[in-house]
């Protein structure tokens, strides 16, 4: 495995400053800066034997962190806010809600580090579903220090009869933000405990984790997965239904447990930590967060990173609930079973600390290469899809069955979290494309609504897209009276509702009354047919109105 050396010197009269720019090697050891040689030959006597001494270190000028949502740009900045007062430093600390934008982002190393849950930076490392883009997909994510001990688990509402994953029974409705692979894995997880299969039950898309909690307070979903730290959670325990999270203590059941972990093997279980009150010591899936960053990120800068955390814990433990977990002792607990590799410079800081050992060499080895594994084959198999014309894309399903079944030619093991320090996952290779399965079409609970419109406001469709495509989009043109609300609901045929094909389903209309909505379908998981599609109005003078037309989805 090669390494790649940058080195750039500038020097002057009253100062040097070294950086080195280096990617990780096979043993992932810790470059050392480039020595600074002082010494002073004579004309008339030999040179002295010259001595190195190392370049005083200087925090770079600024740097730019990531964290996932709002409350990760708060967690972060509750540290960051310290850092940058105590070492002159601007931390810039910006905030993203896609995990694809997220990682793509790391990898390309635009972030000193980034707040994550170790799941999704995996999707992202197997270049799963929407991971699996050209300038995206595997990259080596590299451990810089612990973020938190994340919890996220299944929420009810608190009359749900579901108590246990073994509650859960045939037609009930799983609320989820979108049926993508990396989603869909922990819900198949959990219904592998309970017996089930994911035809045995309904799936309610929603779109985002936030419409998923509201759908189950809602009645519309029977459950959703999701953080039990979030806004929303605590919004829903407030509610008059209250809420509470399906209990997964694998000592209440061993066999269901092996069965959790047999599909979703990303995943431990403990108790909910950063969460409500009432939901506090419940059993979910929990595990380590973690800092990361580019395998391309600066040595030093993530030692004295690292360092720092370490020195100057007092000062940040109370900012934020989670702030406890940015310990030595986290970290040592949680090498234990993760399944990526150390950075060089956290791993110089463990050496300083006597913690390093043997056992975490060979363990941050097997991760790099199982990560580098996955870079090698994505591109050979981007390679592969330009020489035979299939663009890649994560919306193109010839490009996903070529990636996915070249992963499981090549034989590469799934991501699986280790049982201990000295004991590696089981090795399960990729098992290759699957064909994606459509939504099940339940009974609509109403016939259809009747094309035209209704109430006092004018209204009318200039043009709707007809026919449409899976994976095309929709465009819905009309005309009503100016600055009038205007509310697009799309019903399959089936009778399910989608709240994602839409992504802004409230529009106003403009001063001429003009007012529009661009969607697109999903390329697989959409229901063929007549599709309905609703606007309610509401003019400004207070007069309402509801017009209904079709297109056919073929």
């Amino acid at each position: 495995m090669s390494r790649k050396l940058k080195s750039l010197i500038v020097a002057g009269l009253a100062a040097a400053l070294t950086f080195s720019v280096i990617f990780a090697g096979c043993t992932g050891a810790p470059s050392p800066q480039t020595p600074v040689v002082t010494s002073t030959p004579s004309a008339t006597s030999p040179a002295p034997t010259p001595t190195t001494q190392p370049a005083a270190w200087k925090w770079p000028n600024a740097i730019h962190v990531l964290g996932m949502g709002s409350s990760g740009q708060v967690k972060l900045v509750s540290v960051t806010s310290m850092l940058e007062a105590k070492t002159g430093m601007l931390v810039r600390v910006q905030s993203e809600d896609s995990y694809v934008m997220a990682t793509r982002g790391v990898k390309e190393n635009k972030f000193a580090f980034a707040d994550f849950s170790a799941s999704a930076v995996a999707n992202a490392v197997m270049g799963l579903d929407e991971y699996a883009v050209r300038d995206g997909g595997p990259f080596i994510p590299m451990l810089v220090y612990s973020s938190s001990y994340g919890s996220t688990g299944f929420v009810v509402r608190g009359d749900s009869p579901i108590k246990t994953p073994r509650d859960i029974k045939p037609g009930m409705k799983m609320g989820i933000s979108r049926k993508t692979t990396g989603m869909m894995n922990p819900y198949l997880a959990l219904l592998n405990w309970a017996g089930l299969k994911e035809d045995d039950v309904l799936w309610v898309e929603t779109g985002d984790t936030t419409s998923a909690v509201r759908a189950v307070v809602d009645g519309r979903a029977d459950l959703a997965f999701a953080p039990p730290s979030g806004p929303y959670i605590y919004e829903a325990v407030a509610g008059p239904k209250s809420a509470r999270y399906i209990d997964m203590n694998p000592e209440k059941d061993t066999e269901g447990a092996k069965a959790f972990t047999a599909i979703g093997p990303l995943y431990g279980l403990g108790p909910a930590e950063n969460a409500p009150p009432s939901i506090r010591g419940t059993w979910v899936m929990s595990s380590y967060r973690w800092l990361f960053t580019s395998s391309k990120a600066d040595t030093e800068l993530i030692y004295h990173i690292a360092k720092w955390f370490d020195d100057n814990y007092n000062l940040f433990k109370d900012a934020h609930e989670t702030n406890r977990w940015m310990t030595l002792d986290s970290i040592k607990e949680g090498l234990k079973t993760i399944y990526f590799p150390v950075h060089p410079g956290l791993k110089k800081f463990l050496i300083e600390k006597g913690v390093w050992t043997d056992a975490h060499e060979k363990r941050s080895q097997y991760n790099y290469d199982l990560c580098e594994s996955y870079v090698k084959a994505y591109d050979e198999a981007i390679a592969k899809a330009d020489a035979q014309k299939i663009t890649v894309s994560p919306t193109n399903q010839k490009w996903l069955e070529l990636w996915e079944n070249y992963k499981a030619e090549k034989k590469i093991p799934l991501l699986r979290v280790h049982p201990s320090l000295t004991e590696n996952a089981p090795v399960i290779p990729s098992p290759g494309y699957k064909v994606p399965v459509p939504e099940p079409s339940p009974t609509p609970a109403a016939p259809a609504p009747e094309p035209g419109v209704t109430g006092d406001v004018a209204f009318k469709f200039v043009s709707v897209t007809d026919p449409v495509s899976p994976g095309g989009d929709v465009v819905v043109v009309a005309k009503t009276v100016p600055g009038a609300k205007c509310k697009l609901t799309m019903m399959y045929s089936s009778g399910v509702i989608s709240s994602i094909v839409f992504t802004k389903p409230e529009q106003v209309a403009d001063a001429d009354g003009n007012v529009a909505w661009k969607g697109a379908l999903d390329p697989v998981r959409v229901t063929r047919g007549k599709t309905t599609l609703t606007v309610n109005i509401t003019a400004p003078d207070g007069k309402t109105g509801k017009a209904v037309t079709y297109f056919e989805i073929k």
